[in-house]
């Protein structure tokens, strides 16, 4: 089970572990590069730089979740519910607001944007985002492999594929 866990967790890059960790870091020299005043505008300008360097802001957009992250809003109840601070989330609001604007669609904050202004707001170092993730992979490793012991996949995928190889032949 530990090696199944570990081997997925090995397998799992910074694009998906580091995320987090990405935006919190951003969103940290947001806060530190303005002032509640000056903010929007330094968002603003910051995002058109991004965007012009041709540059991945970490902590928006999603391929499925184009429209709104569901889990950002389950975090930000979280986040409200245990009367944390919200500097560095009213801040991935702005960035989400002025990407938005800027590419001329919705491109919304995902979760580990979520997860990265929530630790930043709660005064933790960015890279605490990144041991979250590594947490939350965890579970959801541990899920597939005991969904994969109940409920072997094995069999049924070579047999998928034993009949797509034998239509195959026949074209």
């Amino acid at each position: 089970l530990q090696g199944a866990v570990a081997a997925g967790l090995l397998g799992a890059g910074p694009a998906l572990l580091g995320t987090a960790e990405q935006a919190a870091g951003m969103l940290a020299r947001l806060v530190s590069d303005s002032t509640a005043e000056t903010r929007e505008q330094v968002v603003s300008q910051s995002v058109a730089a991004w965007l012009r360097e041709g540059a991945v802001i970490p902590g928006f957009g999603h391929p499925i979740h184009r429209d709104g992250d569901a889990r950002v809003a389950a975090l930000r109840r979280v986040q409200t519910d245990q009367g944390l601070p919200e500097e560095h989330f009213l801040t991935a609001v702005l960035v989400e607001s002025a990407l938005s604007e800027a590419k001329g669609r919705t491109v919304p904050m995902n979760a580990a944007g979520a997860i990265g202004a929530i630790v930043s707001d709660m005064g933790l170092p960015p890279r605490f985002a990144r041991g979250l993730s590594i947490v939350a992979r965890s579970a959801g490793l541990l899920a597939h492999v005991m969904e994969e012991a109940a409920h072997p996949i094995a069999d049924r995928i070579w047999k998928d594929t034993r009949s797509r190889s034998s239509h195959a032949g026949q074209t």
